[in-house]
């Protein structure tokens, strides 16, 4: 089946196959044709003598039930029969619904104009959209990048994928043993994407010991610049003060003013002390207590990249600790 999936892997359809093809691989033909996936659409009108090696193209004729043509190269009058002169067509709809069939894709969110997006991906510890993209160039559409996470299946290659949440599955990796009724088997498959919405391994950061800790305008300083954090919503050359500050920075600084310090267990400052969601919410422009705590596991997670043991709690009230070694 290798040999379909190289040939439908082309942007522009219809994709037609000749009689060859099906004397060729008559096995998977047959299963294609039974699918609905290749039919028969049409008949050649000429064709190549296949008594000589002349390149010419005789026209194909038709009288009292009888096919042939007439090679006017010496061989004469040769007769046809209705298989040698039938053309096949691939289906796109048919082959995208025999892949959600075979794959056990959920279908009840794709309409009728979708044509890449193919199905629900239900596993055991993970959910996706499946995405069929038919050339290894193509893409989902705009509105369809915001579903995380999400497959993107192609014929055969691969697709430049390094994303924790989109996984990437080649057809030709995944076929079915070609004395099986499918074409496809869902259990390679379910395989091939099983890592995907889960982070990939990455190196442990390299924990840095706290010595000292200060805020400058927006950028956090830690051991006198061995390690900086900034706060700035932008990139831009604009003198800080003329940009505007973030949400995240904004929650931030409202913590800062009253965190606490710890060394040893002990807590080392006397003005420490908690802050309330509520003011967090005010203070940051912030609408709900989940857009907060999505803040907060942002500033949390950059102090674990940098291997910073420095972190905010959640909750009625909140709090952020900075432990000094």
């Amino acid at each position: 089946m290798q040999w379909f999936l190289e040939r439908i892997n082309t942007p522009t359809l219809p994709i037609s196959f000749g009689s060859g093809i099906k004397l060729k691989y008559p096995g998977d033909f047959s299963k294609l044709m039974k699918k609905g996936v290749l039919k028969r659409a049409a008949n050649l009108s000429e064709t190549e003598c296949g008594h000589c090696y002349d390149e010419r193209l005789w026209q194909i004729r038709e009288d009292n039930g009888e096919i042939f043509y007439i090679c006017q190269n010496g061989c004469g009058k040769l007769i046809l029969n209705d298989e040698d002169v039938a053309i096949f067509e691939y289906n796109d709809a048919k082959f995208r619904q025999l892949l959600a069939d075979e794959l056990g894709l959920k279908t009840s969110g794709v309409k009728p104009r979708d044509t890449r997006y193919i199905g629900q991906y239900q596993g055991q510890k993970t959910s996706a959209k499946v995405f069929y993209l038919r050339t290894n160039e193509e893409s989902v559409r705009d509105g369809d990048l915001g579903f995380r996470p999400r497959v993107l299946v192609s014929n055969t290659g691969t697709i430049g994928v390094d994303e924790d949440d989109v996984s990437h599955c080649a057809l030709s990796e995944i076929l079915a043993p070609s004395s099986d009724k499918n074409i496809f088997d869902k259990t390679a498959f379910a395989k091939c994407i099983s890592h995907v919405g889960r982070p990939k391994n990455k190196p442990e950061p390299i924990k840095i010991k706290v010595k000292s800790v200060r805020l400058d305008g927006r950028l956090l300083i830690i051991n006198n610049g061995q390690e900086t954090i900034s706060f700035n919503s932008t990139n831009s050359e604009e003198r800080e003060g003329d940009i505007p500050a973030s949400k995240t920075f904004k929650v931030f600084n409202l913590l800062w003013a009253d965190h606490y310090e710890m060394k040893d267990r002990a807590i080392t400052n006397r003005n420490g002390k908690m802050t309330s969601a509520a003011n967090l919410m005010r203070v940051g422009g912030i609408p709900t207590r989940g857009a907060l705590y999505k803040q907060i596991d942002r500033i949390n997670a950059r102090f674990a990249e940098k291997g910073l043991k420095i972190k905010i709690s959640k909750g009625e009230k909140c709090k952020l600790t900075v432990y000094f070694e």
